[in-house]
């Protein structure tokens, strides 16, 4: 019993102990907290903060309330000014930079020779220049053309403050003929010019004895004594085709006719006896033995044409088709990188004409210039299935601006064709004022185009235009353009180059083309094989020809002269004057000029110790490597080679193959192959020219 009460008395006292620390528990439990007079903050707010050890409770807590601020410093043209904001609440400051003072710059271009610029309007500052920068030169027009007798003139404009600039354009020089011309009296060389006729060194023949029949000079054969019988004359070409091979002459050495041969591009001169420094050749020529002649060609100006047909005025009557309905009244859209107009044509029969308004003009260029375009369109509304003649007219102020203020070009697209003309042309079209107008007319397979600057016509247009004319479906690889000449003369655009439902044709200027099928096809060159249109390309675009008999022999390998000349005919046969820089390259031979052009002109170098050894075989990377530097050297974007033989190709030909490649020029034969090494074919060759002008290089 006693033990038992010494228990409960132990634990009441344990009890009674507890009671004091309870309570203290509970009575700080129950009390408010002991915020503080004084504010604490932070860049955004400010509050009271609880003074209670272990308490992170705030009050007041709010944003600043900052005042209207002071400024301790003034902001200067080079340096920045300072404002305090003081919360009015807490006292809390912040700063504030003030930016230094902006110049005013006046809203007049002031230049001089080189750049220009805006000049400061502020007093103490009127030195100081904004914006200032080298002038942008357009490609100004030629407002005098040179002559053999005086030199000419070209003005540029400064696209942004209108600073203009003159040039001096030397005299022209005359390019005469290394072969000689002549008559029974004399010989010369003659002006290879269009519309030249002057000539050079023109003097009597020379001979050593009056029995002498050959002139010292020129080579040109008089009249001799008969032949007892007659002698086989062999014709020889020298590039273009003549059907008749050889002919016999009659008893008294001379022959009774002369066949006439054919080459693209080029004028027949004549057959004569020798490639260069020889005689012509006619039906009195006397013949005094078995003999080859030799066909002699002047080349044709490349891409003249002229115009033909009457473009008329550019009025505007009125159209049936309203304007679509707008504030402005103008139908002028943006997409990416273009700006299109669609005026209203005017419909007579089977002509529309179309004038572009200088409010639509005007809308037309400012929002080319904001939406940044590449392209500016004009598509004309309302022209029906029959019109076969369509007039588009803008305002030459309009052009002048397409042409200073944006770097569009300007696209004329009716349902005939569309004429593309290049940004540079447009402020020198402008010059003559008025309007600028493009007429397209269709007369069954050709297509006419004309451009005319205040009523008068323009015969050729600075960098070009590009043609652009619908074709069947059935359009192959075999169609291409020909040019007509003025004087009937009909010549194979070469770059010209048919895609699905259109041809795209480079011209020099206004000009009549027509559209045909010009394929050729070879016994040797199956139907639906993988080369049929390769070979019809190359072959209807006249860049080479077969090898005799109905045969293009497909399989034999090309060589490095005919490569060479292939890209000269490309050119249209420009007139390069020989040299001596191959040892193996003689100037009577075929692929002499071709060789002379393409190593003028970077695309081909030699093989070593002065030779170029145009009868090699030309390997697919040679190959690539003549394509890669005809267009100007392109880089590829990728810079890994992806074919398994990488390691074959040379170091020289690397770039212009990973070119070729990644371009689709050249193609692997299979498993990752591509043989750089190895020869190609004059079918393959085919193939990559194809590939190459499709895929839109041209001559940089």
């Amino acid at each position: 019993m006693r033990q038992r009460i010494l228990s409960a008395l132990l634990a009441l006292a344990m009890l009674l102990a507890l009671i004091p620390a309870y309570a203290l528990a509970a009575a700080r439990t129950g009390s408010s907290h002991n915020f503080s007079s004084d504010w604490r903050c932070d860049a955004d707010n400010h509050w009271h903060f609880c003074k209670d050890s272990d308490c992170d409770e705030v009050s007041d807590k709010a944003a600043h309330s900052w005042d209207e601020g002071q400024i301790i410093g003034e902001p200067t043209y080079d340096k920045t000014g300072l404002k305090i904001y003081t919360c009015a609440v807490c006292g809390q400051i912040t700063e504030e930079a003030i930016p230094k003072l902006e110049h005013n710059f006046s809203l007049n271009w002031s230049c001089d020779a080189d750049n220009h610029w805006h000049f400061c309007t502020d007093p103490d500052y009127t030195s100081l220049r904004g914006d200032e920068a080298p002038h942008e030169w357009s490609e100004g027009p030629i407002v005098v053309e040179p002559t053999y007798d005086k030199d000419g003139l070209r003005i540029y404009a400064c696209a942004v403050c209108g600073q203009t600039m003159e040039e001096v354009i030397p005299r022209l020089e005359h390019n005469f003929s290394l072969n000689w011309s002549c008559d029974a009296d004399n010989h010369w060389h003659i002006c290879m010019d269009a519309d030249c006729t002057a000539v050079s060194e023109k003097a009597a023949h020379v001979y050593d004895e009056d029995e002498d029949a050959d002139c010292n000079i020129c080579g040109y054969t008089r009249t001799t004594a008969p032949p007892a019988r007659g002698f086989i004359v062999t014709f020889d070409a020298n590039g273009g085709a003549v059907h008749t091979a050889s002919l016999t002459t009659g008893e008294d050495g001379r022959l009774a006719s002369l066949p006439t041969p054919v080459r693209s591009g080029y004028t027949f001169n004549g057959w004569y006896t020798a490639l260069s420094d020889g005689a012509q050749v006619t039906t009195n020529t006397v013949f005094t033995g078995d003999a080859m002649v030799y066909a002699l060609w002047s080349q044709n100006p490349s891409g003249s044409g002229g115009s033909s047909g009457n473009t008329g005025s550019s009025g505007g009557g009125t159209s049936s088709n309203p304007a679509p309905p707008g504030s402005s009244g103008l139908d002028v859209a943006t997409s990416a990188g273009s700006t299109t107009g669609k005026p209203a044509a005017s419909i007579s029969g089977g002509a529309a004409v179309v004038s572009v308004s200088a409010a639509m003009g005007g809308e037309i260029v400012k929002q080319a210039v904001d939406n940044g375009s590449t392209y500016i369109t004009i598509t004309p509304d309302g022209i029906t299935s029959g019109v076969d003649k369509v007039e588009v007219a803008i305002p030459a102020s309009t052009a002048a601006q397409i042409g200073s203020r944006t770097n569009a070009s300007l696209i004329i697209s009716t349902p005939l064709a569309d004429v593309a003309i290049p940004n540079s042309a447009l402020y020198g079209l402008s010059n003559a004022g008025g309007a600028v107008a493009v007429t397209t007319e269709k007369s069954g397979n050709a297509v006419t185009v004309a451009v005319t600057a205040n009523g008068s016509s323009i015969t050729s247009v600075d960098g070009g235009i590009t043609l652009t004319v619908p074709t069947s479906d059935s359009a192959g690889p075999g169609t291409v353009a020909i040019l007509i000449h003025e004087d009937g003369v009909r010549e194979t655009v070469r770059k010209s180059v048919a895609g699905s439902g259109s041809i795209t044709i480079p011209l020099d200027g206004p000009a009549t083309v027509e559209i045909v099928d010009n394929s050729k096809p070879f016994a040797d060159v199956p139907a639906g094989s993988w080369m049929a249109d390769a070979v019809a390309f190359v072959s209807a675009h006249e860049l080479f020809q077969g090898t005799g008999g109905n045969l293009f022999s497909p399989s034999l390998p090309m060589s490095r002269g005919m490569l060479a000349v292939v890209l000269h005919n490309l050119e249209s046969n420009p007139h390069q004057p020989l040299s001596a820089d191959f040892s193996d390259v003689g100037s009577e031979t075929w692929y002499a000029e071709g060789v002379a052009w393409a190593a003028a002109n970077g695309i081909v170098v030699g093989c070593g110790s002065g030779r170029f050894g145009p009868g090699d075989s030309i390997t697919r990377e040679q190959l690539a490597v003549m394509l890669w530097r005809y267009t100007g050297k392109p880089e590829a974007a990728n810079q890994t080679p992806n074919f398994a033989d990488a390691d074959q190709a040379s170091s020289w030909a690397v770039d212009a193959l990973l070119w070729a490649v990644e371009a689709g020029v050249l193609n692997g034969k299979g498993n990752g192959i591509l043989d750089p090494a190895g020869s190609a074919t004059r079918a393959e060759t085919a193939q990559m020219l194809k590939n190459f002008m499709e895929a839109g290089f041209t001559r940089s």
